[in-house]
């Protein structure tokens, strides 16, 4: 399991039990959150280490728990070098910046694309099997991602 599926399977099962619980990952170490308590960890530096003895949350139900410990164990599990999540790429917009020097990107909302200087709240990057859906004339542009934004 690599990590943004690690990340997306734990807010699923937030969603589904209306629980505010999601990763947030600091210094390799994957911290499963319960709003802004840290309920389980799992290390990026050992296989199968990990550390749910928080895992207990009050009022929460078995299935709840049993679906968190799961998919926990199920990236812990996963070797180190397949947890690596999948190149993302922008794609910088050649010769467009604005007058205060910030570059602009190829964006996407509601079927549309347009320009936009960088942000989080708008799709900006794509995976490389989802660079087909962008207009032709701008795939030669992507760069991979070195970092997201955050929402």
């Amino acid at each position: 399991m690599r990590v943004d599926e690690f990340k997306d399977e734990i807010r699923d099962i937030g969603r589904l039990y209306d629980e505010d619980i999601f990763v947030e990952t600091v210094d390799g170490k994957h911290f499963v959150m319960h709003g802004n308590v840290p309920i389980a960890m799992v290390t990026s530096e050992r296989r199968y280490r990990m550390d749910t003895s928080c895992l207990l949350v009050n009022g929460t139900s078995d299935s709840f728990i049993s679906k968190i410990f799961d998919a926990i164990y199920e990236f812990a599990k996963t070797p180190i070098e397949d947890r690596k999540e999948l190149p993302r790429y922008i794609v910088p917009l050649p010769r467009l910046v604005t007058t205060d020097g910030r570059q602009q990107y190829l964006t996407h909302k509601l079927g549309k694309f347009f320009a936009c200087g960088r942000t989080g709240e708008l799709r900006q990057t794509w995976k490389e099997k989802d660079l087909e859906y962008i207009p032709e004339e701008y795939r030669k542009y992507a760069v991979e991602v070195k970092e997201e934004i955050e929402d």
